[in-house]
């Protein structure tokens, strides 16, 4: 689901910052989300469309 909406987004997410995501939000889609949202605000570092953690 992130991979699509991130595609949507024009973002790619990691595998690690994606297996992150589903383990904070427990699997939860809108949780998941969210988290995926909140971290495209607060990430400052974005090379070639790729979420640097």
């Amino acid at each position: 689901m992130l991979t699509d909406i991130g595609e949507l987004m024009g973002v790619t997410f990691d595998q690690a910052t994606q297996i992150a995501i589903h383990r904070e939000s427990g699997g939860h889609p809108f949780i998941a989300r969210q988290l995926a949202s909140l971290l495209c605000k607060k990430v400052t570092i974005i090379q070639a469309n790729i979420i640097i953690r």
